[in-house]
């Protein structure tokens, strides 16, 4: 019994040919993992993400995402713009952020103090994602 949404991933391996063609000269493996997500066994799962940015030691800026549901949230086509120059920052890898843990971006500060209003968007599985977050110190 479980509150939280559980994770596994399935490995799949490609078991190449052993004798060799005598036309082929490069051989490829094919490797897949994918995940699988298994619903809490009271209810349903959802994410309830917390988004922050502040500058780094580097002067960089990190946006953090903590994620206090009980299911996964998968953010991709992750953009971040700073308001007061219109200049956009970057663009984050797409990952999961499972139940209870926290996943951080790094961006080119450009410019961007304490004080800034970022405009964060990305898209997850629920639809549409838009935050305004101040960068903090």
């Amino acid at each position: 019994q479980s509150s939280n949404e559980t994770l596994f991933r399935r490995y799949f391996n490609e078991v190449p040919n052993k004798v060799p063609q005598a036309d082929v000269r490069l051989r490829l493996a094919l490797a897949i993992s994918i995940p699988l997500f298994i619903a809490p066994t009271d209810g349903k799962a959802a994410s309830s993400p917390a988004w922050s940015a502040a500058l780094d030691d580097a002067g960089q800026i990190l946006v953090r995402v903590k994620n206090s549901g009980n299911g996964h949230m998968k953010v991709s086509d992750l953009k971040i713009v700073n308001t007061g120059s219109n200049l956009p920052l970057g663009d984050g890898e797409p990952a999961y952020v499972l139940p209870g843990q926290e996943r951080a971006w790094k961006f080119f500060a450009a410019g961007t103090k304490p004080g800034d209003t970022l405009k964060l968007t990305c898209v997850s599985e629920t639809g549409d994602v838009s935050a305004t977050l101040k960068v903090g110190p």
